[in-house]
């Protein structure tokens, strides 16, 4: 991870620079911005992106952005991207009630949901340096887990523990 660091960065004089990978990323990243703006509430559809650099950036056929953010942002548009937004929301907020109503019966479901929500933050973090929501290795894991910490929350509430609305 340090090496990964200290590559990152090439020091010219009198200045620091980002490397050549480092660099084509945020470049990526400030032409998608540009590209959400011919279709901003729609998007150009799903996987439409990486086929729709040609005609919006003058760019080579299956280019990505880099950051799945974005590029949900520009295949789905705002619509598609506030409901991305919500999905997760969702999935934070059940991974939070799963944690606040087993601390004191349900030691292991407690477990399950620090660990749960611990592995969403790192999620969270990992997509925004890359597009990998599509890759079913992230994906099978993802929502088996998440169907699971809504399921506990089901039987944690079937046990008699309140569970707020909030």
């Amino acid at each position: 991870m340090r090496e990964r660091i200290d590559f990152t960065f090439v020091e010219t004089k009198p200045h620091l620079r980002l490397d050549d990978s480092s660099q084509q990323r945020f470049d990526n990243w400030q032409r998608g911005l540009k590209d959400f703006w011919a279709h901003p509430f729609l998007g150009v559809g799903f996987w439409n992106y990486r086929w729709q650099t040609v005609s919006l950036s003058q760019r080579e056929i299956g280019w990505t952005v880099h950051n799945q953010y974005l590029a949900i942002l520009l295949e789905t548009g705002l619509l598609g991207f506030m409901m991305f937004m919500w999905l997760f929301y969702r999935m934070y907020r059940n991974g939070f009630r799963l944690l606040k109503n087993t601390r004191q019966r349900f030691p292991f479901l407690h477990g399950v949901s620090i660990a749960y929500l611990i592995a969403l933050v790192g999620l969270c973090v990992q997509i925004f340096f890359g597009e990998t929501l599509e890759s079913f290795q992230l994906n099978g894991p993802l929502w088996i887990m998440t169907g699971l910490i809504i399921r506990a929350n089901d039987l944690v509430l079937k046990e008699g523990i309140s569970l707020e609305n909030k």
